[in-house]
This record gives structure tokens, C-alpha cells and sequence, in this order.
């Protein structure tokens, strides 16, 4: 009896570990994540917005 209780309060230890431990890895994934995501965004939409003047300012050197 006291081996399973000692088994127990093991499982227990580590139920709680994995939950604060994926806990964590959600708050990571919502604070850290979307930053980096708007950040990727817009950069892209930057280099769009560039070769797209890129373009115009070529077609309008042309003509």
C-alpha cells in the first residue's frame, strides 16, 4: 500500500509538471507567436509594396 501511495504522489508530481509544461507552451505560442507572424507579414507586404513602385516607376521611366 505505501508503494502506491508513494507511485501516486509520483503521478501526481508529474501530471502536474506536464500540465504546467504544456501551460507554458501555450503561453509562449500566443504571446511570442503572433508577434513574429505580423512581424513576417509585414515585411512581406513592405517588399511588395517596393517592387510594386519598383514596376511603376520603370513602366513610367520608359514612357
Amino acid at each position: 500500500m505505501q508503494k502506491k501511495k508513494k507511485k501516486k504522489k509520483n503521478s501526481i508530481f508529474d501530471n502536474l509538471l506536464k500540465t504546467i509544461i504544456e501551460y507554458s507552451y501555450q503561453y509562449i505560442y500566443n504571446v511570442m507567436f503572433p508577434p513574429f507572424l505580423m512581424y513576417y507579414f509585414y515585411n512581406n507586404m513592405i517588399s511588395i509594396v517596393i517592387r510594386t513602385k519598383h514596376k511603376l516607376y520603370k513602366n513610367i521611366r520608359n514612357k
